[in-house]
């Protein structure tokens, strides 16, 4: 019982040492730990494989080769990982990039209005014309029968109570 308190506590002083030196920033500490995670993937790799040609079954060999496969891919994305913290890439890089991108997509809202705007039925508006506005209708004229007149002289529509013999709205009788 002993001996596993100290082994716990040994891995637990190991745990902590190596969390200190990750919170000060040290890119050998966590290559080193990249490097024993690509170890034991490869080795994970090479048991499944292992496993999936001693194996009858088809479908434990499915299984096995999936795992083999997954551990293998694992094991690249941790290489690349390590590559990428050994070689950075300037961060103009992942500025230029961004923007890039960004104008992208201005650039395809844009059309992507442009072609709604004309693809509606409606006339098309010119901002830049410098034309003068002109009527585009004529006056009409009404007939007497649709306009009345009240004692001042104003012309009124006729709501069609004066022919009822009511009273309109003024409480006055309509003629």
């Amino acid at each position: 019982m002993k001996c596993k308190v100290i082994q716990t506590v040994k891995i637990q002083e190991a745990i902590e040492a190596q969390t200190t030196a990750l919170m000060t920033d040290e890119a050998t500490v966590v290559t080193e730990l990249l490097y024993g995670q690509v170890a034991i993937l490869n080795a994970a790799f090479n048991r499944y494989m292992q496993m999936a040609t001693l194996t009858t079954n088809s479908n434990q060999f499915v299984t096995y080769s999936d795992a083999a496969m997954k551990a293998q891919e694992q094991a690249r994305k941790t290489l690349q990982t390590i590559h990428d913290i050994k070689n950075p890439k300037p961060r103009t890089v992942f500025i230029k990039n961004a923007i890039a991108q960004q104008v992208n997509q201005l650039v395809t809202k844009t059309e992507e209005l442009q072609k709604q705007l004309e693809d509606r039925p409606y006339a098309k508006v010119d901002f830049g014309s410098a034309e003068i506005a002109e009527r585009s209708h004529e006056v009409i004229d009404l007939p007497a029968a649709s306009v009345g007149t009240i004692a001042e002289g104003r012309p009124r529509v006729n709501d069609g109570a004066s022919q009822c013999g009511r009273k309109g709205k003024s409480g006055t009788k309509l003629t």
